[in-house]
């Protein structure tokens, strides 16, 4: 899990996950066991999401200076896109997790 320093700022997500009833203790263990997995997994791939949201921060400011075999439509099209995307339209890392 991504240590929290004094200057992270702490944020929470509730999700609500419906789980048939377990009356085991060895059943209930195991689901805290994914269940902790999962959010470790979670927490593993977007710790670096502030490195990625610069890196693309970087991408488009040169992306106007850069050669480009493009049309003007084409380049247009795709700064517009990455301003998008850089307009919290897109959550690094959570796409690469499927469960």
């Amino acid at each position: 899990m991504v240590k929290r320093t004094s200057k992270t700022p702490l944020k929470r997500r509730l999700f609500l996950i419906e789980v048939d009833r377990q009356t085991t203790k060895k059943a209930l263990d195991a689901l805290a066991t994914e269940l902790m997995s999962v959010v470790n997994e979670v927490s593993l791939a977007v710790q670096d999401w502030r490195a990625m949201s610069d890196k693309l921060d970087s991408i488009i400011k040169e992306f106007p200076s850069r050669p480009s075999p493009a049309s003007d439509e084409q380049k247009a099209q795709t700064a517009k896109f990455l301003a998008w995307l850089n307009d919290h339209n897109y959550h690094y890392g959570l796409s690469l997790i499927q469960r």
